[in-house]
């Protein structure tokens, strides 16, 4: 097992260009970057903007899960980072969750402007998240031409200001980033961390599609995918003790009750969305 040895800046190399970086931070550092990204994320929250519980929503969540696939798919095309797409979705689930809900009435009844908002969406999730510099051009040439630079330039204004230019909130990475930093010194080697969090991965990525998730923390959801992540690791390789401490260290971090019936309810929906964690492709550690 190679260990993670900060002194010499060792980096740990995981999944769509995702780098994680070794910590150089006591417990301390940590907790406290989590408190911070915490309170960022109060920000960056959304509603049930289709009225699901008073209403059957099924057709709007449908073209939902249709334009989430879309900006997954677009991701994919064009070799970005899941993040990217993930981003994406945020900006524009809390887009639509904006002005009463009628956004989210007007994109669902119109689906060439719901696609407009997705694209475009994942166009300044581009700009945002990934080290490239991409313009409408490319853009227009994944959204397969259905739009101009014009209709793009449009709804991004339309779509920064309804965000208020607030584009910067913690992602489930970067709370699963934040959780693996904890990992007990005997367990904390290269191998160990891509384990956690490519099984994590897994089950994020299916997390997004699901429209029951949007009323939920980043944070919670990202906790829910560790613990989901630990029960596919044998003990050997993760003892019970260092196990414990671990499941601690994340509970005082988060201020958060691992056992409450709310992270149970998010454990056991995100294994049903992503059904076998061991499906997921490890790649081999260099």
């Amino acid at each position: 097992m190679m260990p993670i040895d900060a002194t010499n800046n060792q980096h740990i190399q995981l999944a769509d260009g995702y780098v994680l970086l070794p910590s150089t931070m006591d417990n301390e550092g940590t907790f406290g970057c989590i408190t911070a990204m915490l309170k960022q994320e109060e920000s960056i929250m959304c509603h049930d903007y289709f009225n699901i519980v008073k209403k059957d929503a099924r057709d709007a969540i449908s073209r939902r899960s249709e334009m989430c696939s879309l900006i997954f798919r677009t991701a994919n095309y064009a070799k970005l980072r899941s993040e990217t797409a993930i981003v994406a979705m945020n900006y524009l689930d809390r887009f639509l969750c904006g002005n009463s809900s009628s956004r989210a009435k007007m994109a669902t009844n119109d689906p060439r402007k719901y696609q407009l908002i997705a694209i475009t969406s994942l166009f300044i999730a581009i700009k945002v998240t990934e080290p490239i510099k991409v313009d409408d051009a490319i853009i227009i040439h994944l959204s397969k031409g259905l739009r101009s630079a014009k209709d793009i330039a449009s709804c991004e204004h339309e779509i920064l200001t309804a965000l208020r230019w607030k584009l910067q909130g913690p992602t489930p990475f970067q709370f699963i980033g934040s959780i693996l930093e904890l990992l007990p010194d005997s367990v904390r080697t290269v191998e160990m961390a891509k384990r956690i969090y490519y099984y994590s991965l897994r089950q994020i990525k299916h997390a997004m599609e699901d429209y029951a998730f949007i009323i939920l923390r980043r944070s919670s959801i990202a906790i829910a995918s560790i613990l989901n992540s630990l029960d596919e690791i044998d003990e050997d390789d993760f003892p019970s003790s260092e196990r414990t401490q671990f499941v601690q260290k994340i509970s005082q971090a988060f201020d958060v009750d691992i056992a409450s019936p709310l992270i149970r309810a998010i454990k056991k929906r995100l294994l049903k969305k992503s059904k076998s964690l061991r499906a997921c492709r490890i790649i081999p550690c260099a």
